[in-house]
């Protein structure tokens, strides 16, 4: 898929929202966008908006810049319900808001939730945000192996090379991060902000 989507919630280069089955060897270059407005006005992904419902995506990628107010990424912006990502990637920039709390912005993911999954995967491309940004993952709740980021990452609060936050359940391993990383508060060459969260075999 090449060219540009723009929409105003729930918005993918390939599809808005992907609930259950697998998208697998699947790209899109254009640009996505969603509309400036409320919180309420995301879910933006290069490739799909929101994933839920045991759905995977494999070997598949996504090259365009994609903007949006919240829960913004590379390729996904916001994942539910056991997902997997694999050997998957983002090359595009990720533009976040400025001002709402709780944005989540990632190179890759902009929220990978519980129980989800991303292994074998990257992003290269830079990621500016305000709240929970990061340079693969913006908030981490799921499992994070053998991936990496290597695009600068700005923002306000929790801001990491790789993850914004890390949260509860979430887990980073055989990872790692080289882009510069700039903020204000909980700022971290590989997680910006962790509550609860492991890491090991991992570099920022």
């Amino acid at each position: 898929i090449a060219g540009s989507v723009t929409g105003a919630s729930t918005v993918g280069g390939l599809g808005g929202s992907q609930a259950g089955g697998g998208i697998s060897d699947r790209y899109a270059t254009g640009n996505v966008t969603a509309a400036a407005g409320t919180p309420g006005n995301g879910y933006v992904g290069g490739l799909i908006g929101r994933a839920s419902g045991n759905a995977s995506i494999t070997d598949s990628y996504a090259t365009g810049t994609v903007e949006g107010p919240f829960s913004v990424g590379g390729l996904v912006g916001d994942t539910l319900d056991n997902i997997t990502i694999t050997r998957s990637y983002a090359t595009g920039n990720v533009v976040g808001g400025t001002g709402n709390s709780d944005s989540y912005f990632g190179g890759l993911v902009g929220q990978l939730r519980e129980n989800c999954t991303v292994t074998g995967s990257y992003a290269t491309g830079s990621v500016s945000g305000y709240q929970y940004t990061g340079g693969l993952i913006g908030w981490n709740e799921g499992t994070v192996n053998s991936s990496y980021a290597v695009g600068n990452v700005s923002g306000t609060y929790s801001v990491g090379g790789l993850a914004g936050a890390q949260y509860g359940t979430g887990s980073i391993s055989n990872s790692y991060a080289m882009g510069s990383v700039s903020g204000n508060e909980n700022v971290g060459g590989l997680a910006g902000y962790n509550n609860g969260g492991s890491t090991r075999n991992r570099y920022g």
